[in-house]
């Protein structure tokens, strides 16, 4: 696993990259055949299916986060700004995904189906926990888009 410190880029950066993909895959079938962009598709529809999934726990937990009383006014802007950054993650990799023919994770409805990073931002109380909580989580993510685009 990559240095989380170490990572210049932004989760968003990396997710916009996405972008160059889906125009890749909208070219595979004319620049190597409709046989070979199926395939291409069908090994990449579990690794997208992977990075919705984060996308929605990640917007289940920023949810989660604003929701709570008594966070100061400009921390739960901040909150709100990445839970609508997070919606927005889901919404492109959707858009991806069904292009490749994969089928989409189930949305969490609960914290307790969620890894443990993303569960701690979830349940986490009060501007400090929170804020750390955000920190972990974004690294984590950041690190997971990297190993994905190196496996």
């Amino acid at each position: 696993m990559p240095e989380v410190a170490a990572l210049p880029v932004s989760r968003r950066r990396v997710l916009g990259q996405g972008l160059g993909a889906t125009l890749a895959l909208a070219a595979g079938p004319v620049l190597v055949g409709p046989a070979a962009a199926r395939a291409q598709a069908a090994e990449d529809g579990p690794i997208i299916a992977a990075r919705v999934g984060l996308e929605q726990n990640s917007s289940y937990a920023y949810g989660l986060a604003r929701a709570q009383a008594g966070l100061p006014a400009p921390v739960r802007a901040l909150l709100d700004q990445i839970h609508a950054h997070e919606t927005q993650h889901v919404g492109a990799m959707l858009t991806l995904l069904a292009q490749v023919g994969g089928a989409a994770p189930l949305r969490p409805t609960a914290p307790s189906q969620l890894d443990p990073i993303t569960r701690r931002l979830a349940l986490a109380r009060g501007r400090a926990a929170v804020l750390t909580a955000a920190v972990a989580l974004e690294q984590a993510s950041v690190a997971s888009y990297y190993a994905a685009a190196r496996d």
